[in-house]
């Protein structure tokens, strides 16, 4: 940049916008701040959107004109930040348009606020005709700085279009993810708050335009699917406390409410949430658990977190609905109610998470089915077939695995073997939660949560935990009818020689698989193929 370089850099990815290039090019005209440059990045446009561009760059030298093969916003995007001279950068889509006064707050606030590089305002959200759309969120609160990253989890409250953000810092996080092809704002917002400071002001600066032409219109869960994506990826790559990067630890009772507030935010309206929009996994939870055990902090702090989480989980626990966030804290308080658990983080693959949702959606036969079919074939090269399948009694399940096999071993050919009967019967529609022998209380594999043990006792400890299930499946433990129940169910325990059809019937009927009064024939063939397998694993150790 040099001294002559404008204050703001206008970034505008444009595609096919005759309709409202122009209005959206007037209103940057009509800014009370003059001193700006506008960078037109045509994506491939089709239609009349070239000439027009072309034309107001001959008009006014503020405006410059780049025209590109069509990739998508996001590498629209990043050529325009590329190619700005200003010191900070704010966008416009083609089909918005600003508010007069959007640049000069922009300049106000970057003085009263001069430790922050990321600024962001309300957004007015208006039909075709410019006429206002009511929308408010009565739960969000985007000023809220300490848990800003966090809330970005449940929905996206930061609009593109009203963003200023320094282009330094802007470049150094790498610019946008063109393999994002709907969330890769998010997923930029994300990565600016992990270390910038930021600040929010409820001044409406733009408009943002709602019709039938925009992508995210045309495939609304694929900015879900997407999102969840982005989200998971982040919650890889950085343990809890650095999810809150400007949270003052050293206040009394600061780890306490940024607890109970997470606890709300990943439990609360888990439809349409982001976090989960491509299914229920436990990432930020398992960031939980890890942060909540090794939290470097006194004895108290530390139990006060810990009956935090236990009494939460337990609440939830106790909810009858049979789904998979359901089994997920089921799972999660059996886990903290041992008498000493012991929590790491598994990474988590959003290919796994979407393809296990696949399986629960195409079962109950879902409108989610067929757009979350087309994004993981699309974006994940995942090809999932959609047969239909008969309607069955959905049941939760705990498959314990034999006390030989360990979880922590995760390509031992036995639990793949093992997962893979569980991924059938989730597409059975049934709900999975595995328990078997690990060095850690709560883990995830391949998709599948699982809670660990290293004893037997711990076994019983964690079945005396569970609610709401309906069959507790025990593989190889002769001596399963020494552990203490609180759950009404039977269990049946598969020995190595368990090839009776009186045995197999009994299973099918504990499970409650029998749809409408006809066997599950595919839930027959998988225990036919436990029995086999246990069998031949027997004959391999000489038993």
């Amino acid at each position: 940049m040099t001294d002559n370089s404008p204050t703001f850099s206008i970034v505008m990815p444009i595609y096919n916008e005759e309709r409202y290039i122009r209005e959206a090019l007037d209103s940057i005209l009509s800014q009370t701040d003059l001193d700006w440059e506008a960078l037109l990045v045509d994506d491939g446009s089709t239609d009349a959107t070239p000439g027009i561009l072309d034309a107001y760059a001959k008009q006014d030298a503020r405006f410059r004109v780049f025209h590109k093969a069509n990739g998508g916003q996001s590498t629209a995007i990043n050529k325009g930040v590329n190619e700005a001279r200003g010191r900070w950068i704010c966008w416009l889509s083609g089909d918005d348009y600003y508010h007069p006064q959007k640049l000069e707050l922009n300049r106000e606030l970057i003085q009263l606020f001069p430790d922050c590089e990321f600024f962001f305002t309300e957004c007015q959200f208006v039909y075709s005709d410019r006429t206002n759309l009511e929308f408010s969120i009565p739960w969000l609160d985007p000023s809220d700085e300490e848990l800003r990253l966090i809330n970005l989890f449940r929905t996206n409250f930061v609009s593109g279009i009203s963003v200023c953000v320094d282009k330094v810092a802007w470049l150094m996080h790498g610019g946008f993810d063109e393999t994002l092809r709907y969330a890769h704002d998010l997923d930029m917002w994300m990565r600016l708050l992990l270390t910038l400071k930021s600040h929010y002001d409820s001044s409406i600066t733009c408009y943002m335009r709602f019709h039938s032409q925009q992508e995210s219109f045309m495939f609304p869960l694929g900015c879900q699917f997407d999102a969840s994506k982005a989200i998971i990826r982040l919650i890889n790559k950085h343990p809890f406390h650095e999810l809150i990067p400007f949270a003052d630890w050293s206040a009394e009772g600061k780890e306490y409410a940024i607890l109970d507030k997470t606890l709300n935010l990943v439990a609360g309206i888990p439809d349409g949430n982001l976090l989960y929009g491509l299914g229920y996994h436990p990432a930020l939870q398992m960031r939980l658990l890890e942060w909540i055990w090794n939290i470097a902090s006194d004895l108290k702090v530390s139990n006060d977190l810990i009956m935090l989480i236990r009494d939460f989980s337990g609440v939830l626990a106790r909810n009858e609905v049979k789904s998979q966030f359901s089994l997920l804290w089921k799972a999660i308080h059996a886990a903290v109610s041992l008498g000493a658990p012991r929590f790491k983080y598994f990474e988590v693959n959003p290919v796994d998470v979407g393809r296990v949702n696949y399986f629960i959606q195409a079962s109950n036969r879902t409108e989610v089915t067929l757009p979350l079919q087309n994004y993981l074939s699309k974006y994940d090269s995942v090809q999932l077939s959609n047969s239909d399948r008969p309607l069955h009694k959905i049941c939760n399940f705990a498959l314990i695995l034999p006390s030989d096999l360990s979880l922590d071993d995760n390509e031992c050919p036995q639990i793949n073997f093992f997962l893979n009967m569980c991924y059938e019967l989730i597409q059975m529609g049934h709900n999975i939660l595995v328990v078997g022998r690990s060095n850690y209380s709560f883990g995830y594999i391949r998709g599948l949560m699982y809670v660990g043990a290293v004893r037997e006792e711990e076994i019983s400890q964690l079945l005396s935990s569970f609610f709401g299930f309906d069959v507790v499946i025990a593989l190889n433990w002769g001596n399963h009818s020494l552990w203490n129940l609180s759950i009404e169910c039977e269990n049946v325990n598969l020995s190595p020689d368990a090839t009776s059809s009186s045995n197999l019937e009994i299973l099918l009927k504990v499970a409650g698989l029998e749809g409408h009064g006809t066997p599950c024939v595919k839930c027959e063939n998988w225990i036919k193929r436990v029995f086999l397998f246990l069998a031949n694993k027997s004959k391999r150790k000489g038993l």
